[in-house]
């Protein structure tokens, strides 16, 4: 919670949370006006996120998919390997591509 208030203050934004508190699974959501370069910062400020999280042996993602929204910082947690293993099961369950199309594991 301190390195997302830190995030927060760094970026100027309000980032407020819910979350599972059974299994430590915390979900941010950062707002702020997209206006002057907020898009920019937002992502920004969700990359540091993403770090702080995995200092603390934490994903970006835990029990929701990665979907579309965090296809750019999918590296920052699974290297190549992982994701060719994840890609040769999604072959396995879905031969003709057509679940979930243009999310992560394609």
């Amino acid at each position: 919670m301190d390195a997302i208030d830190r995030v927060a203050n760094e970026f100027s934004t309000v980032i407020p949370m819910v979350g599972h508190v059974g299994d430590g699974n915390l979900h941010p959501t950062l707002i702020k006006s997209l206006a002057d370069g907020g898009l920019q910062n937002l992502k920004k400020a969700k990359r540091e996120i993403y770090k702080e999280a995995l200092k603390l042996g934490g994903t970006m993602t835990a029990e929701h998919g990665v979907g579309k929204i965090r296809i750019p910082e999918i590296d920052m947690f699974l290297n190549k390997k992982e994701l060719e293993l994840m890609r040769g099961i999604k072959k396995v369950f879905d031969p003709n591509g057509i679940l979930n199309q243009g999310c992560a594991i394609k």
